[in-house]
């Protein structure tokens, strides 16, 4: 959703990012926000470099990128059906007003969309992956950062699972349903404060494995439970809670920006995925469920062939100025 004078707006798609960084907007307390996304792992393949002087915040040129949804007004529909969630951002609607608009989106597209079958697969997956109003930590039922949730669902409803797995893992609304959004590292605590920290938060690295993944049992491979001694085995145990635990630590919420839905402080960006911190990440090696280690197939750095990157076949990618 970019802003545009004439009261529409504007594309901003991860494909066609907006070349100018949108428009500005300076809150009730004076920060200032710009309409681009940050780079992302979503969106990194078709950054653009934009060197135009209105780049929000820039006097040279500077990396834009855009985000998946954000497609410009239909013109010709009226405004007021086109700018669903333009009298949010000015404050003029009661939290009332607005608490089932999601409700009445989702009713609309699944009710009239021409592609039923991955609606309802969205609809199936967005049951697998629950998120709920209760456990979010802005305090407010916003209608944008559910549908962005969502369309995780609609893009790979045909698509591979892992994928998905991807990006809930990095989406702020799951952040925050698993509270390990802001998780920080043992080290991090103790490097910082002097107080040896407690371990990180334990939910999602539960949750992933019992309900996302690979459940409380090994399976055969028509699907039933692994025995061993008349009892089921265990897929995982306390100990690989607690190791996992560390691998969701440093995730934060992306910088705010300011044509996303929310309050006039604009404390909150549940859109775009969430930024690893690697200040309060976990350093340690962290154990997987069959006695290794995550990532032992991949290789180091120091076993890279010399200027791997200049090799044939590398991919490069305009980093912005430093």
């Amino acid at each position: 959703l970019v802003y545009a004078t004439y009261g529409s707006l504007r594309e901003n798609t991860v494909e066609n990012p907006s070349p100018d960084g949108g428009k500005s907007d300076v809150n009730a307390v004076g920060n200032y926000f710009h309409s681009n996304p940050p780079k992302n792992f979503m969106n990194v393949d078709h950054c653009l470099l934009a060197t135009n002087r209105t780049v929000v915040g820039q006097e040279k040129s500077a990396v834009v990128c855009g985000s998946h949804g954000e497609v410009a007004s239909e013109p010709n529909l009226p405004v007021e059906e086109t700018n669903m969630f333009r009298t949010m951002f000015t404050g003029n609607l009661l939290f009332d007003d607005v608490s089932e608009q999601r409700v009445q989106v989702w009713s609309m597209i699944n009710l009239s969309a021409e592609d039923q079958l991955r609606q309802r697969m969205a609809f199936a997956l967005s049951n697998i992956f629950v998120v709920n109003l209760a456990n979010l930590d802005d305090g407010h039922n916003w209608t944008e950062q559910y549908l962005s949730y969502y369309d995780i669902f609609v893009r790979h409803a045909f698509g591979n699972y892992r994928d998905i797995l991807k990006e809930i893992s990095y989406n702020s609304v799951m952040g925050s349903m698993l509270t390990y959004e802001g998780s920080r590292s043992n080290s991090y605590i103790f490097r910082t404060t002097g107080v040896p920290g407690t371990s990180p938060d334990e939910n999602f690295s539960r949750e992933i494995m019992q309900l996302f993944t690979i459940g409380l049992d090994l399976l055969e491979p028509d699907g039933t439970a692994k025995m061993k001694d008349g009892e089921p085995i265990p897929a995982f145990d306390a100990s690989d809670v607690t190791s996992l635990a560390r691998a969701w630590t440093g995730f934060n919420q992306a910088p705010v920006r300011s044509n996303i839905e929310g309050d006039g402080l604009r404390k909150y960006n549940k859109i775009d995925p969430m930024i690893i911190d690697g200040l309060k990440r976990d350093p340690f090696p962290k154990s997987n469920t069959v006695g290794g280690f995550i990532g032992d197939t991949y290789p180091l750095c120091v076993d890279l062939p010399p200027r791997q990157f200049l090799k044939r076949g590398a991919t490069y990618r305009a980093l912005g100025a430093r």
